[in-house]
């Protein structure tokens, strides 16, 4: 039942489910109903404080973290671990000295408030042009580390891997963003 790399046929078909479920969810919600971006964005200014922060830690979680830590501990140690003090302090300091200043404008993003605060459009392009050379590179490391162990699991090159899961990722990234 199983092939020599360890992935048996219910295995290839559990991949190909949650592929297929995951552009399924996509699909749906792109269809569902479409939001002003002031909702999308902000969600009116209505959303409470628990599902904001889950949905801060859905967004910071990615595969670098879950694969790129455990791998860190195993090789090197728990010193990895003082990294958690880096989020809780700098959740203080936003809390106390960067929102108070920043919430009142009502602004959407922090390059409206560089715009703003400098009075340079200039700034606020250069700033927003580093914010997507960040997500690029940061997005193709995010892709690359579950291909790699894909692509080791499964007879599938590197390649493919990337394509298949970039496209449903690009999919459902782009349908629910732009329609939920």
């Amino acid at each position: 039942m199983y092939t020599e790399n360890g992935f048996s046929a219910f295995d290839y078909c559990t991949l190909v489910g949650m592929l297929v479920v995951s552009s399924g969810i996509g699909f749906y919600i792109a269809y569902k109903g479409n939001k002003s971006p002031e909702e999308f964005l902000m969600g009116n200014r209505i959303l409470k404080t628990i599902p904001v922060s889950m949905s801060l830690l859905t967004s910071f979680t990615n595969s670098v973290n879950i694969l790129g830590f455990t791998g860190e501990v195993y090789a090197n140690g728990m010193q990895i671990s003082t990294v958690a003090f880096g989020p809780p302090l700098a959740i203080l300091f936003s809390s106390y000295f960067i929102l108070p200043v920043i919430f009142p404008l009502k602004l959407t993003s922090i390059n409206e408030y560089i715009e703003l605060r400098f009075r340079s459009k200039r700034l606020r392009f250069v700033i927003f042009f580093l914010m997507i050379v960040n997500t690029l590179v940061n997005g193709g490391v995010i892709l690359y580390a579950p291909t790699l162990a894909l692509s080791a699991i499964t007879k599938l090159n590197t390649l493919t891997c990337i394509l298949i899961l970039g496209t449903v990722c690009t999919l459902y990234s782009s349908f629910v963003s732009i329609k939920m």
